[in-house]
């Protein structure tokens, strides 16, 4: 990566629709993209104050989606590289989830309903929870259409958003918890959205309704990806 700063993490690496290009978030506000068909790529710069979390490629448009721990998701232009628009609309913070939260929790590792930072006990590990976490935008999936965009987050939403009026057109709330990464197949059929639960949903992408639930994984599922032929 060019003026790529050293020990940066590089997360969420999406390839473009065409095979021709790859998006990755890499540390602190930038994106990086790659045009594979020249070998050469370059960075764009967001907010240096928080991690940018996801990126990919916008297909049938010159743009990549980006988030990030500041709770916007950041519209790109490949052509000018620079930052043509923004979706708002995830929270900082979402009650229902903890208490959600709580009464699934001993009494011990409840998390106090307040805005400031508390201390959580989990069998052996002690550390802080910042409510600020639970608010945090974490992944993001262009529609192949080019059209819209989905977004999940730490405040347990899924979030679909119209690209040509920068708004968003519907809210899924995930009563289980978190959720934590998002892709649409290569035919823009099925939505799959994966869980802090471990568990992944197939969803209709039209509808939105759940097709199926797969389960396996212990620990949460970070991020997503289907196979070119959508059966995997």
């Amino acid at each position: 990566i060019p003026e790529q700063p050293a020990n940066l993490a590089v997360a969420g690496p999406h390839f473009a629709a065409a095979g021709d290009g790859l998006a990755a978030a890499v540390g602190r506000g930038r994106v990086a993209y790659w045009d594979l068909k020249s070998d050469r790529g370059f960075l764009l710069q967001g907010n240096p104050a928080t991690f940018c979390l996801d990126a990919a490629p916008i297909p049938q448009q010159r743009m990549i989606v980006s988030c990030s721990e500041d709770r916007d998701i950041r519209l790109w232009s490949l052509d000018s590289r620079s930052e043509v628009g923004r979706l708002a609309g995830h929270t900082d913070y979402n009650y229902e989830r903890m208490e959600h939260m709580n009464r699934t929790l001993p009494l011990q590792s409840r998390v106090p309903m307040t805005l400031t930072p508390a201390i959580r006990r989990d069998f052996d590990h002690v550390y802080v929870v910042h409510p600020v976490q639970f608010g945090m935008v974490l992944g993001v999936a262009a529609h192949p259409n080019g059209k819209q965009v989905a977004s999940v987050s730490g405040d347990g939403t899924l979030r679909i958003w119209d690209l040509a009026q920068r708004q968003e057109t519907r809210k899924d709330f995930d009563q289980a918890g978190g959720v934590r990464s998002v892709a649409y197949d290569a035919q823009g059929k099925y939505l799959a959205v994966g869980a802090d639960s471990g568990a992944i949903q197939i969803r209709d992408a039209s509808t939105y309704q759940v097709l199926h639930e797969l389960t396996g994984h212990e620990l949460a599922v970070s991020d997503l990806e289907f196979s070119p032929d959508s059966n995997r």
